[in-house]
């Protein structure tokens, strides 16, 4: 791969860390609960609030009553205006949540994504109502809200959570992409972390949930998002109404915008892209690329998670990939096959198996560039891979942190470069150093395993060594202690 092309990417990698980070906090209250002492009891001052819209009823996805309740279940109504090159959203969601974890939980943390993720975006949430009871919200950092329950949640125990929300975020060149549009739970595992990196992009500290909404918008724009049901029902006024059931996705998105449509089938997998009329010459083949990803990918991570895969331009965002989603802001430039190459690998690395976006990232950022390497070695042959990430050792090499560890917090980053260098960069010659020590054979079915057992669930650093070595029999100590947890002078960069 010719040295110019590598720096390019390098600059698209570095930009898609780019990321803003606002904030607030709520309160709540489960049923099916244990009683807490006075510690945990929060008293919320009485505050006159307006009454909350009706909680829109639940429909079980797939008829399947077991599965319901094990996952978060979403329901969100949303409006959207626009005005002032602005976007403005406000609706509620309820979110029907059950206890999945060995002990009883105290409080409930939300994730108000958009205001970390975009810059120049606000949003904003509560109060809550909570089995009827309408409880007042504080306002937080790091764009977290915190809902302090009155009594603690049960193992196995539900609650019933409304949330009013709103959002106000820029249009670029009239198109609009906002990745979770309602507050999303934190999983309670990684929530006791308090904080959102911000540095991961789609890697969210969010559970796998059940998702259904439907949103009012102007008529004249395109709703984009994955689970659209049918043609929009018209409205007075020149809106119209749009249902959309994601259905069980970690953090669902959409888009709006004047469109053109490109479409193409692969296997059972509906691709479509969505370009603004300057860059639609160029959607055909990105579509291509990304069905030869797919289809690569599947071969090694297993099949598709989801039935369709939309591409969307929106200039100038951060190259990002969400549940049968992806934005590729750089239409039009020599950067975005590599766009496309990451949002198709992040619907396996990011939506269907992650890793802890604060303490561990560096596994899903690893794997995400990793299927680069897949991507040139199986689609252009072994000497597009192999110089691909010859260029990755020689950028880690002239940086000077080929001899830091990977295995760090988020927190423990200086700059978004210093995390893409580590996470993806020296991640990527690591999952490689690892094929040539386990060998071909044992490294793909390792690979394989790693999606299969985690599917719609996380992967910790220790998971990755287990399945590694039981895929090749072997100890694989020395080399984690030398890349992920001690660091050191390494051979291979």
């Amino acid at each position: 791969m010719k040295r110019i092309v590598m720096v390019f990417f390098i600059g698209f990698l570095l930009a898609g860390c780019q990321n803003a980070a606002p904030a607030s906090s709520v309160t709540g209250m489960p049923r099916g609960t244990q009683s807490l002492p006075s510690a945990y009891t929060p008293t919320p001052e009485p505050t006159p609030l307006p009454t909350l819209p009706p909680t829109p009823a639940a429909v079980e996805p797939d008829g399947d009553a077991e599965a319901a309740s094990f996952f978060p279940r979403y329901t969100a109504t949303l409006t959207m205006e626009i005005e002032a090159g602005r976007a403005h959203l406000a609706g509620s969601v309820r979110l029907q949540y059950t206890n999945t974890t060995d002990g009883a939980l105290h409080s409930l943390v939300f994730v108000l994504l958009p205001a970390v993720n975009l810059p120049d975006t606000d949003m904003t949430a509560g109060p809550a109502l909570v089995e009827g009871d309408l409880l007042p919200a504080a306002p937080a950092d790091g764009g977290l809200l915190t809902v302090d329950l009155r009594h603690a949640l049960s193992p196995g125990a539900v609650v019933d959570v409304s949330l009013p929300f709103s959002v106000n975020t820029p249009l670029v060149e009239g198109a609009l992409f906002l990745p979770a549009p309602y507050p999303l739970l934190m999983t309670p595992a990684l929530a006791a972390e308090a904080a959102v990196s911000p540095y991961a992009g789609p890697l969210v500290p969010a559970a796998v949930g059940y998702h259904q909404f439907d949103l009012t918008l102007p008529e004249g724009l395109q709703l984009v998002t994955p689970g659209l049901q049918g043609d929009p029902e018209l409205l007075e006024g020149g809106l119209q109404r749009v249902e959309a059931e994601p259905g069980l996705v970690r953090a669902p998105a959409l888009a709006a915008g004047v469109f053109e449509e490109t479409g193409l089938t692969a296997g059972e997998v509906q691709l479509h892209a969505w370009t603004l009329p300057a860059h639609s010459v160029e959607a055909e083949s990105l579509l291509e690329d990304a069905a030869a990803q797919m289809d690569i990918l599947g071969g090694f991570w297993g099949v598709y998670p989801y039935t369709e895969l939309h591409l969307v331009d929106v200039p100038g965002r951060p190259a990002q990939g969400w549940p049968a989603m992806l934005v590729v802001g750089t239409f039009g430039t020599n950067t975005a096959l590599e766009a496309v190459l990451q949002g198709v690998a992040q619907q396996w690395t990011v939506g269907l198996t992650a890793s802890d976006p604060l303490e561990e990232p560096w596994i899903s950022e690893a794997f995400t560039l990793y299927a680069n390497a897949l991507y040139y070695e199986n689609a252009l042959g072994i000497g597009a891979a192999t110089g691909f990430l010859s260029d990755v050792r020689a950028v880690l090499r002239e940086s000077g942190l080929a001899a830091e560890p990977v295995g760090q917090p988020a927190d423990a980053f200086d700059s978004p470069t210093q995390y893409t260098l580590l996470t993806g960069y020296k991640g990527a010659l690591l999952l490689e150093s690892l094929r040539w020590q386990m060998g071909r054979t044992a490294f793909f079915t390792f690979m394989a395993d790693v999606f299969e057992q985690h599917r719609f669930g996380w992967i910790s650093g220790d998971d990755l060594q287990a399945a590694a070595e039981q895929a090749c029999a072997c100890s694989l100590d020395d080399l984690f202690d030398l890349w992920v947890r001690e660091g050191g002078p390494l051979d291979t960069p």
